[in-house]
């Protein structure tokens, strides 16, 4: 397990850490509190200024979770637009609809290629804070717009009639609790 020291990164055997499980908002993600026991830290399990790097990758994946959550919701809430009649014609047919799911798409789109970005630069070596910055920003905010309510106002009538997804609940609970990890 590797544990922050400073701006370094130490590797330690699972056996010398009791791990205390903590609730969590997210009952898909386990949160725990780590405490070391006669730990004593060598030079050679010392990565040095890993702490940043470790910390650009949790970052990334945050972004990439998120971005998940995004597309899943986008697809979800076209798919319903598509099936879903009023006035006899699908929801999908109307401007107001479709443009929302056309903004949505393009939103996901967006958050995708600075999620696509980041991680490129990282693969390749270079540290891209900005680029690392950016996707995880762009994936927590939903790209500066009013995401996932675009998804939220195509999908009102689900919720009113209190046949709301599972599926899409979760996407939206992870893609919110997206923001706060790795900061």
């Amino acid at each position: 397990v590797l544990v922050p020291v400073g701006d370094d990164l130490i590797a330690v055997e699972s056996e010398r850490i009791e791990v205390t499980p903590l609730p969590a908002l997210d009952p898909g993600r386990r949160v725990a509190s780590m405490r070391l026991r006669d730990v004593s830290v060598a030079d050679a399990m010392r990565v040095p200024g890993g702490l940043a790097a470790a910390a650009r990758i949790a970052r990334v994946l945050a972004a990439a979770e998120a971005t998940g959550g995004a597309r899943a919701c986008t697809e979800m809430a076209v798919g319903y637009a598509k099936l879903r009649e009023q006035f006899g014609r699908v929801i999908g047919s109307f401007q107001a609809v479709h443009t929302r799911a056309a903004d949505a798409y393009i939103d996901t789109e967006a958050i995708r290629l600075t999620l696509w970005q980041a991680a490129a630069k990282l693969a390749a070596g270079q540290p891209a804070p900005a680029e690392v910055a950016l996707a995880k920003f762009w994936a927590a905010e939903g790209a500066g717009v009013d995401w996932p309510g675009d998804e939220l106002s195509l999908l009102a009538v689900i919720a009113f009639v209190g046949a709301l997804s599972f599926g899409l609940v979760r996407s939206l609970r992870r893609q919110r609790l997206s923001a706060a990890p790795a900061g």
